[in-house]
């Protein structure tokens, strides 16, 4: 170990000679970024008429609270009803998520609204095999795993429930959202009208834990409180023009990081078809410790043009995507970008054996990158598909519901990964308070 980490730091060293010997190129590679990056900034205020705010607001006023509520259905098929499948299944818990089908306007006689499962491993089960056809059926899934008599016996009746509730400290429970992608995840966010955004799994536990309230105060022969829970946040980023400026901005961001790319082909390139790995094999070097040095050259030269591009923060205006988010968001979303689109580079290299070969897909990379960004992005401004998330092609893939398509677009073009990045950052609003009310009877 000691001999191959010695031979890497010979190599780093060769890296860094090779480096200081092209000053321009240097030069190029590590303040690109930081020169995009004002570019579009500075494009941002000169079209600062044609792109509205973004998240970030100037108007720091708490806005006013609003009931919490599901959106209300809009088509017969009723999509937009949230469904209900929880487990275990006892007279505890079903008196619970009656009370919570009630609240969210379900029936819980209706086995499509409110479905129970006698443990929580058939619950899981269920979800895994029949999750695509829950997501045609409905938007909103959700599976509910209490765990509140994990390891005893199920009550039989709400006298010996209240008990063992007591031993316990009180209802225990875990939710997690069914995505059409076939993965589970807490929720994604969902835009409401004229109020924050919030993610479904919110709303879910207001009633939730309001019914449990509901519950436990009955079950004590106490007349349940009544609770008047309401949200508020920054207005909603949902207009055409701001899904433009974050494509907008998210493709030159990405191109910044394009005269690296092709500097460390060429440098990289070179030393391969050049013959340098026959040399070191030949001086009994290894071959793993040059690819760890280039490696290691490359994230040295990322993590530098990403702390550069942080310099252009005070140059962002209110409506630059990026003005919301502090400067670590900056820089994790340069050094994010960078790192994806050189390594990816790196593994084009070490693995064709042609130096055209190399060339022509790094071309037709960055041309499909443009591509993609000018088609994706003009019809993410027309069509919506950043606040679409489970549109496949969307310009923005999500990551925790992409499908494999989008994996495999975000692995081949990184402006698309990018692009979701950028696109999460700036529409994230965070909720300001949420306001809980409780009038006790």
């Amino acid at each position: 170990m000691a001999r191959f980490l010695a031979q890497v730091a010979a190599l780093l060293r060769n890296n860094a000679l090779i480096l200081q010997r092209s000053p321009f190129q240097l030069a190029l590679a590590v303040l690109s970024p930081l020169i995009f990056l004002l570019v579009a900034a500075l494009a941002s205020t000169a079209l600062s008429s044609s792109f509205s705010a973004t998240g970030a607001t100037t108007d720091t006023s708490h806005p006013a609270a609003v009931p919490l509520s599901f959106p209300e259905c809009t088509n017969a098929l009723g999509r937009c009803r949230p469904r209900l499948l929880y487990a275990p299944n006892n007279v505890y818990h079903a008196r619970i998520m009656h009370a919570v089908a009630d609240g969210m306007g379900l029936s819980s006689s209706s086995t499509d609204d409110v479905r129970s499962f006698a443990a929580l491993d058939e619950l899981a089960q269920y979800l895994l095999e029949q999750q695509i056809k829950l997501t045609s059926d409905r938007n909103f899934n959700f599976g509910i795993g209490f765990t509140t008599f994990f390891g005893a016996h199920a009550p039989r009746s709400l006298d010996e429930a209240g008990a063992l509730v007591e031993r316990v400290n009180g209802t225990h429970y875990s939710t997690l959202t069914v995505e059409s992608s076939g993965l589970f995840s807490s929720g994604r966010d969902m835009f409401l009208p004229g109020i924050a955004t919030v993610s479904p799994p919110l709303l879910l536990k207001t009633h939730l834990d309001w019914a449990n309230i509901k519950t436990r105060s009955e079950m004590k022969g106490k007349s349940a409180p009544s609770l008047d829970i309401k949200v508020s946040g920054w207005p909603t980023p949902e207009n055409a023009s701001t899904r433009m400026g974050n494509a907008f901005t998210d493709a030159f961001l990405f191109f910044g990081y394009c005269p690296m790319f092709l500097i460390i082909l060429s440098m990289v390139g070179s030393d391969k078809y050049m013959g340098l790995l026959t040399v070191l094999r030949k001086l009994g070097m290894s071959e793993a410790a040059y690819w760890v040095a280039s490696f290691v050259t490359l994230v040295v030269l990322v993590v530098v043009s990403a702390l550069l591009s942080m310099l252009a923060i005070p140059a962002y205006p209110a409506t630059f995507p990026l003005s919301n988010a502090s400067a670590a968001i900056t820089f994790v979303a340069q050094f994010a970008a960078g790192l994806q689109l050189v390594s990816f580079g790196l593994v084009l290299v070490a693995g064709l054996t042609q130096q055209y070969a190399v060339n022509a897909l790094a071309g037709l990379l960055l041309m499909a990158s443009i591509l993609c960004s000018a088609l994706l992005g003009f019809l993410d401004s027309v069509s919506g598909a950043g606040i679409m998330p489970k549109t496949p092609l969307g310009f923005f893939v999500g990551f925790s519901s992409a499908s494999a398509l989008g994996w495999i677009l975000e692995i081949l073009f990184p402006v698309l990964a990018h692009g979701k990045l950028v696109f999460d950052v700036s529409s994230a609003v965070p909720l300001l308070f949420v306001s809980v009310l409780v009038a006790c009877d």
